[in-house]
């Protein structure tokens, strides 16, 4: 059975863009800060690390990160609460549909399918990484990102975020970072 696709303004982007039941944001057609015509248009989402897509929404010269699977749910599920968190019910990041989508507790989502599971396996797991200038040369190597931590006071997460290719951790404590091979 096939959905219709349902489109709804995103709060505070109102006439601007646009999320739909099917995971998909849009640009409206508008007139530009130059008075220039603007056609509307589906946005690609960018790809943030550990699955999440999010993308990039321009308000008043301003651009803000946003991820698609919130913006599907403050549109269009229901039981919205601050103390609660998006789930992905069947584990596919990727799937940012309505249907797929649901309010819960962090403990609840944490728990949730084999997130448990992966998350041991993350700590038992220790990923060696190397720590590199500006210049892509290599500067020191580290058995794991908490030893990376330990030693130049990099936060271990930042790190990971980094070596995952997000955006917004292009370097780290001013190094970049990779998984040694």
């Amino acid at each position: 059975m096939k959905m219709t696709e349902v489109w709804k303004d995103i709060e505070g982007y109102e006439g601007l863009y646009q999320v739909s039941n099917l995971g998909r944001i849009r640009s409206l057609d508008r007139i530009d800060s130059n008075g220039r015509k603007r056609r509307g248009k589906i946005i690609k989402p960018l790809n943030v690390g550990k699955g999440y897509v999010c993308v990039g929404l321009h308000l008043d010269g301003l651009l803000t990160q946003r991820y698609v699977h919130r913006l599907v749910a403050l549109a269009f599920v229901d039981g919205y609460d601050d103390e609660k968190e998006v789930n992905h019910i069947n584990e596919d990041k990727h799937d940012n549909r309505a249907v797929n989508l649901e309010w819960i507790g962090r403990k609840e989502n944490i728990n949730h399918g084999t997130g448990r599971q992966r998350q041991r396996e993350n700590l038992r797991t220790k990923k060696a990484v190397i720590m590199l200038s500006e210049n892509d040369e290599a500067l020191a190597e580290f058995d794991s990102m908490r030893a990376a931590e330990r030693e130049t006071h990099a936060r271990h997460d930042h790190i990971s975020q980094c070596c995952q290719g997000n955006p917004l951790y292009k370097t780290v404590a001013g190094y970049k970072w990779r998984l040694k091979k």
